[in-house]
């Protein structure tokens, strides 16, 4: 009776991800237990707070693997590829990119969420990005040395937000770059920036009223105090977005790059890079 499968299933869906792997090691007994699938879905869809939006994607792995990717290893492009350049990231959180085409914003702005006309222009700082795969996005902010710095004690003059599709560091063509970011847009604000904000929204979904409840359009209500250089974020089911203020400067280069899975494949990964002039 003490290896009565049911009752230890009903007990590992209890567990979190820690737990389900020292369990999985105490006897052979467990390790179906702790390897179901059903109980790491369940895992990942509580850490994406994202709630069943999720759960309409069927992903190509396993949902083991995914969260090992997402949450336990912390995989960035910045870990893999260019880790002499980062300094340090957070985690902002996750949502859903349905339409297949998302917006990309280097400069967060009140009127957007009074005008459905939205300005792609030089002075808006947008870049709007077509073919995206549909699916559950992951957003984290990081601190960068900018490309010409060599110095060990940079704190870096660079921050680059990253949302990348939560696949995307399972496939061997992102780990051997095959697939890698490429420019698709500079926006250059030439003017005193008290922060350095960004931000990637479902298009078909930013002026929803979901969107606009989460309260990311307005700006105001989650930046930092002056003086308080503390990166912050805010993410809601359709996008997310994070920002860092700044001291005075000349302005900023907002750069937007685009990772494709393929020469003609659906977009993986959205990069926007904001340096200090």
């Amino acid at each position: 009776s003490s290896y009565n499968a049911d009752i230890w299933e009903c007990i590992a869906s209890f567990l979190d991800a820690a737990d389900l792997a020292h369990l999985a090691l105490t006897a052979r007994f467990f390790v179906p237990i702790a390897m179901d699938e059903r109980l790491w879905k369940a895992l990942s869809l509580k850490r994406l707070k994202i709630g069943s939006e999720a759960a309409k994607f069927r992903p190509h792995f396993s949902w083991r693997e995914l969260y090992r990717s997402a949450f336990v290893t912390g995989s960035h492009s910045y870990s893999i590829h260019e880790r002499e350049k980062h300094r340090d990231w957070m985690r902002i959180g996750a949502f859903t990119l349905v339409s297949g085409k998302a917006l990309a914003a280097g400069r967060l702005w009140q009127r957007i969420s009074k005008s459905k006309k939205i300005k792609l222009d030089e002075s808006s700082a947008l870049c709007l990005v077509p073919n995206v795969l549909p699916g559950i996005w992951i957003a984290d902010l990081h601190r960068m040395r900018c490309g010409g710095c060599n110095l060990p004690a940079c704190t870096g003059r660079m921050q680059t937000l990253d949302f990348r599709n939560w696949e995307l560091f399972l496939h061997e063509e992102f780990q051997n770059r095959t697939w890698s970011f490429k420019e698709i847009g500079v926006r250059n604000i030439r003017e005193n920036c008290d922060v350095a904000a960004g931000a990637v929204f479902d298009y078909k979904r930013l002026i929803d009223k979901d969107t606009a409840n989460s309260g990311i359009l307005n700006f105001k209500s989650w930046t930092a105090k002056n003086g308080n250089y503390q990166p912050t974020s805010r993410v809601s089911p359709f996008g997310a977005a994070g920002c860092t203020n700044l001291e005075k400067n000349g302005g900023l280069q907002v750069k937007f790059y685009a990772m494709h899975a393929g020469v003609d494949g659906p977009v993986v990964a959205i990069r926007v890079s904001q340096q200090l002039f």
